[in-house]
């Protein structure tokens, strides 16, 4: 006779706590420096803050970076690439 498998064992989105996947949002960094650079018409081959998420530890400094790009990008509000990271250091929470 064949057990049956409860349904309880899978883990919903709901249910699991935020997580980040660190390589899938350094891939999202990449494109969005692309889209920061050309918006704001800096060097092509400027590539900065896409190496310092490289050396961050967590993914969620990652998110935070990401996420502070796309706010300048959407404001068209320029930011240098030190108040970005000074930006990391000084939130603790994903928005």
């Amino acid at each position: 006779m064949k057990r049956r498998r409860d349904d309880d064992t899978t883990d919903t989105p709901a249910t699991k706590a935020p997580f980040y996947d660190k390589e899938k949002l350094i891939c999202e960094t990449a494109f969005i420096q692309i889209a920061y650079n050309r918006q704001f018409q800096l060097p092509t081959d400027n590539y900065s803050l896409l190496i310092h998420a490289k050396t961050l530890h967590t993914g969620e400094s990652v998110a935070i970076l990401n996420k502070t790009m796309e706010h300048c990008i959407e404001n068209n509000a320029y930011k240098t690439d030190e108040e970005i990271m000074q930006t990391i250091k000084a939130r603790s929470v994903v928005l």
